[in-house]
């Protein structure tokens, strides 16, 4: 077992990565690649939605969930419709095609993910998304104000910089006159 801060970080990120491609793979047996799945289960469980709510609730770019889309739209699975509060926004939304393929999908997600809890325990799988949760939230604002103080950092500089370059150029008119 690791002690090591770092040592504990990079495993559970290595984790982490490793489960999301299991994920992956599970998608691709469902005939989706693992972000069109994401679409169709977005829109399965929450209606009909922008893209960019999409990309926001799965953390994933606007670019990637488009990309997704335009496949899933020439699969036939979702189409579109102009937003009847916003002319500029198309709502997605599943064919009859998209719900067909949703349900075998879940079917056969649910039996894979059911035997993977049942082997692991439904107690401890409970307990693992609290804690993965919890550590997310915390890792999500030390990073947010790491984040902060560096932008503030680099603003510094920039003004210091630009200070800098003013006064040389001030310096640099003087002498010649």
């Amino acid at each position: 077992m690791k002690s090591e801060p770092l040592e504990l970080a990079r495993s559970i990120s290595i984790s982490a990565e490793k489960i999301k491609n299991y994920t992956v793979l599970f998608s691709k047996m469902d005939d989706l690649s693992h972000n069109e799945m994401l679409i169709v289960e977005y829109l399965s469980e929450h209606g009909d939605s922008l893209q960019k709510d999409i990309a926001t609730y799965h953390a994933i770019s606007k670019q990637t969930i488009n990309i997704s889309v335009k496949t899933l739209m020439n699969e036939g699975y979702i189409t579109f419709y102009q937003s009847p509060d916003n002319k500029k926004e198309k709502l997605l939304k599943l064919t009859d095609k998209g719900n067909v393929i949703k349900r075998y999908s879940l079917i056969k997600r649910s039996k894979r993910h059911n035997e993977i809890i049942s082997t692991f325990g439904l107690e401890k799988a409970i307990m693992l998304e609290h804690l993965l949760k919890e550590y997310e939230s915390i890792m999500g604002i030390i990073t947010n104000e790491a984040v902060a103080k560096h932008n503030e950092k680099m603003n510094r500089l920039r003004i210091l910089e630009k200070n800098e370059i003013e006064a040389w150029e001030g310096n640099r008119q003087g002498f010649s006159k």
